[in-house]
């Protein structure tokens, strides 16, 4: 997990940098703006990032990349498990956050894509955990700093530029993890359980 984050932080230097040359992305746009006054309502919203974010982004990789993964996935073998395994909560994922421009629907769909080929490469959520709890603490983040909020919590506009800055970032991040993996000699599987009656008590 904390080679994950590490490994976040630098896709999201990528995301940044990639956002502020590329037109109407917004990430330059906002970081070019004047900074937004230090209010007590901004202090509060501050405090609830930083406490609620890791636990809402970790409580929907749980339930998209990790039960509902293992639910559809377990419907098929081979290849079209894998991509049922992987599309479907991507979809639903995307689905989950409401009414939303075609531009955002596949900006978020490609992110659950990615978080889902993350969970069946390395075998675990450490990853997706990571790269979206960073992923809302930056959007959280500039809200606060240059934004408005109340449109980031419920994004539903947006450009099709979005979608080679989000690519940057999961791309960038895929490739970091599974460099990491492969060098740590990363598991993926278990082997499968054999169940053994308990002994006789007589």
């Amino acid at each position: 997990m904390g080679t994950c984050f590490g490994l976040a932080i630098i896709a999201l230097l990528a995301t940044v940098a990639v956002s502020s040359l590329v037109p109407e992305a917004g990430g330059g746009e906002e970081l070019a703006g004047p900074l937004n006054d230090v209010t007590t309502t901004m202090l509060h919203f501050v405090v609830v990032v930083v406490l609620l974010t890791p636990l809402q982004a970790a409580g929907e990789e749980y339930a998209f990349r990790g039960y509902i993964t293992q639910v559809f996935g377990g419907l098929l073998s081979g290849r079209w498990g894998m991509v049922v395994a992987v599309t479907v909560p991507a979809s639903l994922f995307a689905l989950s956050h409401g009414a939303q421009s075609a531009p955002v629907f596949i900006d978020r769909f490609a992110f659950g894509v990615v978080a889902g080929l993350l969970v069946i490469l390395t075998g675990g959520l450490e990853a997706g955990i990571a790269m979206h709890v960073l992923n809302n603490l930056l959007a959280f983040g500039l809200a606060l700093a240059y934004g408005d909020m109340g449109e980031t919590l419920n994004a539903t506009g947006g450009t099709w530029w979005m979608i080679p800055v989000t690519l940057t970032q999961s791309l960038v991040f895929l490739s970091l993890v599974l460099w990491a993996a492969r060098r740590q000699g990363l598991g993926t599987v278990t082997q499968r359980a054999v169940l053994v009656g308990p002994d006789s008590r007589v």
